[in-house]
């Protein structure tokens, strides 16, 4: 009897058999650093002196963090890969940090003792900074008068290599200094001539015709942005930047469009509504997906309830694995009160926008509502903004 012996092939990848140079490549794929560049108002530093009228005049402070994912377990899979994969991973992630470490320990212009007015410094700018640029994320965590101040004189080498950026609700929010009616479009310049009329002014469900000074400010300035994070604000007056950068997203200007909802503290750690803790703090049950179409549907497009079918998007929720891999962006203080003792979370649960499969529309057949509703309780806050916002729709509140 003839026996015959199949041997198996072996179809894993050869990672080990390809050059150091092109390994290194992969690893920085897999675990690549995360840094942030974030901006402060001049307001929030203990060596800023002037009046708070004066601030308006002053750009923003810039600092940087960065997450050691390693130490953190933050990245996917590190509990299983083998040991050599796991050195050779390591080394590369811990040779880029302290290669990052190196170029970032003197980027900045003006003296240690005027924190509150640094930024990048024209002269300290080398090709490898642009590249820490290029794949980092920008927080933009200062008022509006000083965010224009700051992107508008920033070098234009770093403006062109930014491509992430996270609006906060410090550019966003109408009670906060220098940011009432900026994005709020305005009447286009071609329709400003008297011939003109009112009635001849229209546009489509976005406002596409007119552009605000916000939206004009990041288009001009920041030229190759691909992916923006934006802080969700439900006051009427606040939408307005959402809607903008919905536009961005749906017309393919920017490739990814995130909503940013903040976590808030609770008194008590027995309430049902906790969902999770973090740094000895806990916080409140956090919005979920349907929260983030509510919002969609119902104030970001122009309509209330409708959209356009030929929009193809759904929303997915971000693991909190991720959020944290990239650097959780909370600060100790808030206007107007200043310092204060507790955490304030600003970028809490975080919903995605991902294009592909398209989802039934609120006002289509009967069998393809996506009834929101009855999917949540609104707290008394919420349903005493809702009945004003259908009370006054169509007027500022």
């Amino acid at each position: 009897m003839e026996i015959r012996v199949e041997e198996k092939e072996d179809k894993s990848f050869p990672l080990f058999h390809l050059p150091p140079e092109i390994r290194d490549q992969i690893y920085d794929k897999i675990l690549p650093l995360a840094i942030n560049f974030i901006y402060e108002p001049p307001w929030i530093f203990k060596g800023y002196t002037d009046i708070k009228e004066n601030m308006k005049k002053y750009s923003c402070a810039v600092r940087y963090k960065m997450v050691n994912q390693i130490m953190n377990h933050h990245y996917p899979g590190h509990d299983q890969i083998g040991p050599h994969f796991k050195q050779e991973l390591y080394a590369n992630y811990q040779r880029n940090w302290y290669h990052a470490i190196d170029v970032l320990k003197d980027y900045r212009s003006a003296p240690p003792d005027n924190t509150w007015n640094r930024d990048f410094d024209p002269a300290k700018i080398t090709p490898e900074l642009l590249d820490i640029v290029s794949s980092s994320r920008f927080i933009i965590a200062g008022f509006g008068h000083n965010t224009a101040n700051t992107i508008k004189k920033l070098d234009s080498r770093v403006k062109n290599n930014i491509q992430h950026i996270f609006i906060t609700h410090t550019m966003i929010a109408s009670a906060f200094p220098g940011n009432k009616g900026k994005w709020e479009p305005s009447r286009p310049s071609h329709l400003i001539r008297p011939e003109y009329q009112d009635s001849e002014w229209e546009d489509d469900d976005y406002g596409e015709s007119r552009v605000s000074e916000f939206e004009s400010l990041l288009s001009t300035h920041l030229p190759n942005l691909k992916k923006v994070a934006i802080s969700i604000r439900h006051h009427w007056n606040d939408l307005d930047a959402l809607r903008t950068m919905l536009r961005w997203f749906d017309t393919g200007k920017i490739e990814t469009l995130e909503l940013v909802y903040p976590g808030r503290p609770r008194a008590s750690n027995s309430d049902p509504e906790v969902r999770f803790k973090y740094l000895n703090h806990t916080y409140k049950k956090q919005p979920t997906i349907e929260d983030a179409y509510e919002i969609l549907y119902d104030f970001a497009y122009q309509g209330f309830g409708k959209r356009d079918p030929a929009k193809k998007w759904r929303v997915e929720e971000l693991s909190s694995s991720e959020v944290e891999a990239r650097g959780r962006f909370s600060m100790k203080w808030e206007y107007p009160t200043g310092f204060t003792g507790e955490l304030n979370i600003v970028e809490g649960t975080v919903f995605r926008l991902v294009r592909g499969e398209i989802l039934p529309t609120l006002d289509g057949p009967e069998d393809a509502k996506l009834d929101l509703e009855p999917l949540r309780e609104r707290t008394e806050d919420e349903m005493a903004f809702f009945e004003a916002a259908e009370m006054m729709h169509g007027l500022e509140i």
